[in-house]
């Protein structure tokens, strides 16, 4: 899409904008245009009327904005919103005039600077209207519409933790009188269907536990229907399987005299299957016997030349129906008694809950988009409030459409649906090769379900221009997902062979209308590096193998990275598929690159902090005095139980919030040095007490919310190491990418429960509710159908991770995998990652000329870093010191001058310093030194007796930084106002005034004392010593 192009106003517009393509660029510029119509409108005091701007395709009955909450823009994360309303409001300002940038085209917006001004000033007067917001707090505005109709107060609570309702809910299920009889079939069904235990209770619980995501549809024929229309008198399963079984054995008994009257006919090894018959047996073959019936012949049971007369044939195929009829009926029959019994309880589990959430007047979260859903698909009409909401809004912009519900668009469907018919506008933005939150909802194929809707008269546009990668990682990711390479003779072989027929076209047909427009053209002038290494491996190779492959050549790579080509930390992302291979990682780097930094996904999480666990148990030891087990607690963690009895005193008459920050005045806690932590506890308290949540509420909250996390500044120079999930709508400079070997489909381990068709075995259109599996999806065409497009959406998501994952990288990826071939050579039934990767370069390798491992590009040093930014210093700021257990952070370029012996050396060395504390003149000095050294190296897994001279030398050298002190911090972080983290190897206080140590193991160099007079602008009274090892020479500044 040419930029003159994009500067054209269509009232309803669909772009597919692939990786790096600018989708949040093309928004805000969406919603600045729709900015300026609102501030047209406002000067010209009209609504509607002929839209003055010349360009084509404008509706002549368009619907101009008559404020800014006209506009919403509905993204999918806090974090996309935010960057939305950033980015909107920067534009703004740049367009204002306020913030210069001479990169930034303002010819793009058509947009005065004097109503670029009044704009902002709109904003400000009425941000309340400034509607940038998650699709979760959307469809909370459009429950509220429902309230009345869903029976609930308006002044509801939302909770996305649904684990104190289940458990309230199946504690009323188990203990209602009413419902024995009930439950007991429940339990008698789980134990049929496999389920192991003593305990009757907890197998009951975890049987609801299982189904409780279920919903099951109304009007379908239950278990009773069933037996009453295949006319089984019986309705015990059990009773059932003999009941039919004994219907055949006439049948069977008469396979078997045909067969041994008739020996010479029939081919030995063929007809095997047919002896020693049984029902259980005709079940175990059932494909085979349903073969023959569809065939309606016996030819493949006959010796060359031989065969019954056509009327014993006919009397033995229509025998054989009846058996395979018979098996169809009980497959049917167990399936439908399963979840039967499971629709009973759930049925009432889903009562129960109903009513536990009516009284505490609260919203199950994950449910919203269904109840409003399942109302707006009844015909009593919509509310009121729904109405009136539909009429304040008129244009709406969606980002990242492709991760979107069914249930989700089904809600919004009728407030846009009108929006547009009264002139409004849409703007959708998404990528259906980046849908790869399929497991929780989303729905790609909505994009295509939107363009058929003609009452939206939507328009289709594509981006095809990446502003994000270099030009090799551009290229390479052009013919990998080129849907030629793809489609290789090798996958489509191994397709064929697994899935015939309906599975293998399905896949084809879904990856050519996702990945048919898929090739970029590359903005970006660098030529960038690409490394793709693939080892072959065979279906015997043992993990140890293949994860020493994965170990030796991810060190190899990251060792070249940091010490030959000097890439910062902060410049490398490593993505992974599972949190299993991000804890390998993070041992292989904690090994083999301890004085490498790096961020997880789980590093930072709130209650991994020792100091607020502290916090947490000390105020339940004052919420529950009497229970003796939190005062012993509060002695392991060094807190005297006393301090309860005054607490409780003082906290009597204070809000939740005003009881933290008494605790926090303590001087049991180290706020100071964990300063961004507390900051996030009481960030939740105030919001938990301003919805007048008490004590023990948000006590429980905390303990229930585990995956609270605190907010580190991107520019932190540590390695990101994370899951493609949580890359998505990120870049890095480099991308390594290990483990590259997921399976594309693995259909060991779906499940699906489903309503399905059964038609073909009653000749009524009739439906039953069961889990669709390998027997049932073989007997109901509508079960295979349902069971192929369940493997498609799963194979469509992991071809969507590789996607997702190779187009992270702006200047190098780098992918490993291990491919497997069987012993014959071949690729085996499963597809992986790198088994489809290694097809994908066979192919291009005829073009290509290329050899293993596969380099394009020239690695280049340390990436240059833009000379326009500024960098503003300002350290004026809190102390941050406990991030030693779980994020390690040492100074830029601290170890890229190094030799790997000299870095490990200087690491012992600085880590063995970090143990000692405060020395008193009658301590053994060797004995100190000795136990610190021991400590350093076992962790290290590397000794030096070198070390023990230079701490001794060290301690002597600088004496009056370890005796006769008031207080000292080893490896202390300081945070600036960046939330950039700078790290103390020693802090020593004496007196008013502190004294910074600095330890070099290098040479001298002028920049040491630069960096640390930088150390000293935090303290308004510091001197700092820098302090040499190999020559001894000790430095003083101030």
């Amino acid at each position: 899409m040419s930029d003159k192009e994009s500067n054209q106003f269509i009232n309803s517009l669909c772009i597919e904008a692939s990786a790096g393509s600018g989708k949040t660029y093309q928004l805000a510029k969406r919603f600045i245009h729709l900015l300026t119509l609102y501030l047209l409108s406002k000067k010209s005091n009209v609504s509607r009327k002929t839209c003055e701007v010349s360009n084509p395709g404008i509706d002549d009955e368009f619907l101009y904005p008559d404020s800014i909450g006209s506009i919403v823009a509905i993204t999918f994360t806090n974090k996309a919103a935010a960057e939305m309303k950033e980015r909107v409001i920067l534009f703004l300002k740049k367009l204002a005039g306020i913030y210069k940038d001479s990169k930034f085209d303002k010819t793009n917006f058509n947009v005065e600077e004097r109503d670029a001004l009044a704009l902002l000033v709109d904003i400000i007067k009425n941000h309340s209207d400034f509607n940038i917001t998650t699709i979760d707090s959307f469809m909370n505005r459009i429950l509220k519409a429902f309230a009345i109709d869903l029976k609930i107060y308006p002044d509801y609570e939302i909770t996305f933790d649904r684990d104190e309702i289940f458990q309230l809910a199946i504690d009323d299920l188990i203990t209602d009188p009413s419902n024995f009889n009930d439950l007991l079939n429940f339990l008698n069904s789980l134990l049929f269907l496999e389920y192991k235990g003593m305990n009757a209770e907890y197998i009951i619980r975890q049987g609801i536990e299982k189904f409780r995501d279920l919903d099951i549809p109304a009007g379908l024929l239950t278990f009773d229907d069933l037996c009453d229309k295949f006319q089984v008198t019986s309705k015990n399963l059990r009773k059932i399987k003999t009941e039919i079984e004994n219907s055949i054995l006439s049948h069977i008994s008469y396979f078997e005299r045909v067969i041994e009257h008739n020996v010479g006919i029939f081919h030995g090894n063929k007809i095997r299957k047919f002896r020693n018959l049984s029902f259980d047996k005709l079940i175990e073959k059932y494909s085979d016997f349903k073969a023959i019936v569809e065939a309606d012949s016996l030819i493949t049971l006959y010796r060359k030349g031989k065969s019954l007369d056509s009327l014993k044939e006919s009397e033995f195929i229509s025998k054989l129906k009846v058996c395979v009829s018979a098996v169809e009926k009980y497959i049917l029959l167990k399936h439908v008694y399963e979840t039967n019994s499971v629709a009973v309880q759930l049925r009432k589990f889903r009562q129960k809950e109903t009513e536990i959430k009516s009284f505490l007047n609260i919203v199950d979260g994950s449910r919203i988009a269904k109840d409003v859903s399942d109302i707006l698909l009844k015909d009593s009409g919509v509310s009121y409030a729904f109405c009136r909401l539909g009429e304040r809004i008129s244009h709406y912009l969606i980002d990242e459409f492709q991760d979107t519900s069914k249930e989700q668009f089904d809600a919004i469907y009728h407030l846009i649906e009108n929006a547009v018919a009264e002139g409004g506008s849409l703007f959708i933005v998404g990528d259906k090769k980046q849908a790869i939150y399929a497991w929780r909802g989303g729905d790609y194929t909505i994009f295509d379900e939107v363009l058929g809707k003609n009452n939206l008269r939507i328009a289709q546009d594509y981006i095809n221009t990446n502003y994000r990668s270099s030009k090799n990682v551009v290229e390479v990711n052009n013919k990998i997902f080129d849907v030629n390479n793809i489609f290789n003779n090798d996958f489509n072989d191994v397709l064929d062979n697994q899935y015939k027929n309906l599975l293998a076209d399905k896949l084809k047909q879904a990856i050519e209308d996702i990945y048919k427009k898929s090739s970029q053209n590359n903005y970006i002038d660098s030529e960038g590096y690409v490394e793709i290494n693939l080892r072959e491996m065979n279906d015997d190779s043992s993990e140890s193998i293949e994860e020493d492959f994965y170990h030796h050549e991810f060190k190899n790579i990251l060792s070249k990275l940091l010490y030959d080509k000097k890439i910062k930390p902060s410049d490398i992302m490593i993505l992974l598929r599972s949190k299993k291979n991000i804890d390998k990682v993070v041992e292989w780097v904690r090994k083999d690159f301890p004085e490498i930094p790096f961020i997880t996904e789980d590093s930072l999480v709130l209650l991994n902090n020792f100091e607020i666990k502290k916090i947490l148990l000390l105020l339940s030891a004052v919420i529950y005095s009497n229970d003796d087990s939190y005062k012993s607690a509060l002695k392991i963690v060094g807190i005297e139980p006393a301090i309860v009895s005054e607490i409780e005193e003082d906290v009597k008459l204070l809000s939740p919030y005003e009881v933290f920050c008494k605790l926090m005045s303590l001087d049991i806690f180290d706020v100071d040095n964990n300063r961004l932590y507390f900051d996030r506890l009481l960030e939740e308290v105030l919001k938990l007490t301003e919805s007048q949540k008490s004590l023990e509420d948000i006590l429980e909250y905390f303990y229930n919310n585990k995956d609270i996390t605190i907010t580190i500044s991107e520019d932190l120079d540590a390695l990101k190491i994370m899951t493609i999930h949580k890359a998505k709508g990120l870049e890095s400079h480099t991308v390594i990418i290990p483990f590259y070997d997921w399976s594309l489909y693995d259909t060991k381990n779906i499940t699906i429960y489903d309503s399905v068709n059964i038609s073909s075995l009653t000749q009524n259109d009739e439906y039953v509710f069961v889990k669709i599996s390998g027997d049932l999806k073989d007997i109901l065409p509508d079960a295979k159908e349902k069971y192929f497009e369940h493997v498609k959406t799963k194979f469509i998501e992991s071809l969507n991770l590789m996607y997702v994952a190779n187009t992270r990288a702006k200047e190098n990826l780098f992918i490993l995998g291990a491919y497997k071939l069987t012993k014959e050579g071949k690729y085996g039934k499963t597809i992986t990652a790198a088994n489809l990767l290694h097809m994908i370069l066979n192919k291009i390798k005829e073009s290509d000329n290329l050899e293993y491992p596969y380099i394009i590009g020239d690695l280049k040093s340390e990436c240059q870093q833009d000379k326009s930014k500024e960098v503003h210093h300002n350290y004026k700021l809190k102390i941050n010191s406990t991030f030693r257990e779980f994020l390690k952070v040492y100074p830029e370029n601290y170890f890229l001058n190094l030799t790997p012996t000299e870095k490990l050396l200087g690491e012992l060395y600085h880590m063995a310093m970090s143990y000692i504390g405060k020395i008193e003149e009658n301590d053994d000095l060797d004995s100190i030194i000795k136990n610190a050294c021991d400590k350093a190296s076992k962790i290290l897994k590397y000794k030096d007796e070198i070390v023990i001279d230079l701490m001794k030398r060290t301690l002597v050298d600088l004496r009056n930084y370890y005796y006769e002190i008031d207080d000292y911090w080893n490896e202390k972080e300081l945070v600036d106002r960046q939330g950039r983290i700078f790290r103390l190897d020693r802090l020593v206080k004496k007196g008013d005034c502190y004294y910074i140590i600095d330890f070099k193991t290098g040479e001298k160099e002028h920049k040491h004392e630069s960096q640390l007079k930088d150390y000293m602008k935090f303290f308004n009274n510091a001197k700092g010593v820098i302090y040499y090892t190999e020559t001894g020479e000790i430095v003083s500044v101030s």
